[in-house]
């Protein structure tokens, strides 16, 4: 069972396992090319539910990811997934390049997502 606690970023220590290890592997990955790493949903709000709640993150890139990166993403994520780790199938997030933020082109709104129900993948 998660309980809330007052440690960094969230009031869950679970939560900030997956996070910390999330955040690490995606940061070794696209080094100078990671703008920033956004936590959104339920978390943000304060309606977090440990027991049914999924962990929604957003990160910003500069610029589109190289089919490599995709892919190391992709094997990153999986990698996750099999840890067994709580939250390790609950997360939910996209990468999105700054530019597709500050204007939204649906010609183009295509980006790399996970989710509960989904592997990695463009969508």
């Amino acid at each position: 069972m998660t309980t809330p606690n007052s440690t960094y970023p969230t009031a869950y220590e679970q939560v900030n396992t997956i996070l910390n290890l999330l955040f690490t592997r995606v940061q070794t990955l696209l080094g100078d090319q990671l703008i920033g790493f956004y936590l959104y949903g339920s978390l943000s709000l304060g309606d977090f539910d440990p027991a049914s709640s999924d962990v929604d993150f957003l990160v910003v890139t500069e610029g589109e990811l190289s089919n490599t990166t995709f892919e190391a993403l992709r094997d990153m994520h999986e990698s996750i997934a099999e840890s067994g780790l709580m939250y390790a199938k609950r997360l939910e997030g996209s990468y999105i390049p700054h530019d597709a933020l500050r204007r939204y082109d649906p010609k183009n709104a295509l980006h790399p997502t996970i989710g509960t129900d989904w592997s990695f993948t463009i969508g």
